[in-house]
């Protein structure tokens, strides 16, 4: 029995030091092994037992994915519970490391930084067939967020920008993200994971003010979003809605799902571009 326990106690160490290793980077598992086992007289750890302790992991409730062939800590339940001004006070001691300190003191910040995200609850998660409704959750709930997020490709690539909608097109879907000034589209076939980022985005209208009408049964059941109030209630039901600093590729995109219970009124290249994206829209469908 004594055996038994002694031999218990050091599986446990093992998958303790192999979660170490995890929370650490995002390793292959030959990254893994070597990590493991440099700290040893003799080589201990193999991949046979490695994916036993990290299944062990998952068993307590540590949601681990690989994905590009490296292994990604993307929940763990212990994970520290940064509130919006801790991030956003991160992100401005980020700033100010970048444009005043040493490069090794960068180097040495963003390590800092890296570590805490390991254990920040980051939101990623593998897209395959079977969870593009997740991975669908998690870019929706990025624009709701206004953060980034990043797409982790196939071909070992990958990109980050703002999120802007989950597009579709002749029968294939595309994360469409706003980089670089630009809108780009991403074949989901062709990404292997979506990350949740950190960092926020802010809207680019400065202080302009868009003003919609929603009408029909919209109006009567619409909750006003974040920075948005009610202008004015109409006789006939109708409401009008005032939306400030939006980020306007985002803010069309949700009111094209209202169809025609809804009106743009101003600003006129808001009204424009709303137009013409619901022109572009039509064309992709080969409607004229």
């Amino acid at each position: 029995m004594d055996n038994y326990a002694q031999k218990r106690n050091i599986s446990s160490m093992q998958v303790i030091k192999t979660l170490q290793i995890l929370l650490e980077d995002n390793y292959t598992m030959p990254e893994i092994l070597q990590k493991l086992n440099e700290n040893e007289s003799v080589p201990i750890f193999n991949h046979s037992v490695v994916s036993k302790y990290i299944n062990t992991c998952r068993f307590c409730g540590i949601k681990i994915h690989q994905i590009q062939k490296k292994y990604y800590v993307t929940d763990i339940p212990f994970g520290l519970k940064l509130k919006d001004k801790d991030i956003d006070c991160l992100i401005k001691i980020r700033n100010i490391v970048q444009q005043n300190m040493t490069n090794h003191s960068k180097s040495t910040f963003n390590k800092l930084l890296e570590k805490i995200n390991k254990f920040a609850n980051k939101k990623i998660v593998k897209v395959d067939k079977n969870s593009h409704s997740q991975a669908f959750e998690i870019f929706e709930q990025a624009i709701s967020n206004r953060r980034k997020v990043r797409l982790l490709f196939k071909t070992n690539q990958t990109v980050e920008g703002i999120p802007v909608t989950i597009a579709a097109n002749k029968g294939n879907l595309f994360f469409n993200l706003y980089i670089d000034s630009a809108e780009k589209l991403y074949n989901v076939d062709r990404v292997s994971a979506v990350q949740e980022l950190n960092e926020t985005f802010g809207g680019i209208l400065g202080d302009q003010c868009v003003v919609y009408t929603l009408k029909d049964n919209l109006a009567k059941r619409y909750e006003t979003k974040e920075n948005e109030k009610i202008l004015r209630s109409h006789p006939d039901g109708r409401v009008t809605i005032t939306n400030q600093c939006t980020f306007p590729q985002i803010l069309i995109s949700r009111l094209m799902r209202y169809d025609e219970c809804c009106e743009i009124e101003k600003p006129s290249f808001i009204r424009e571009q709303m137009k013409k994206t619901i022109d572009n829209t039509l064309k992709n469908y080969g409607i004229e």
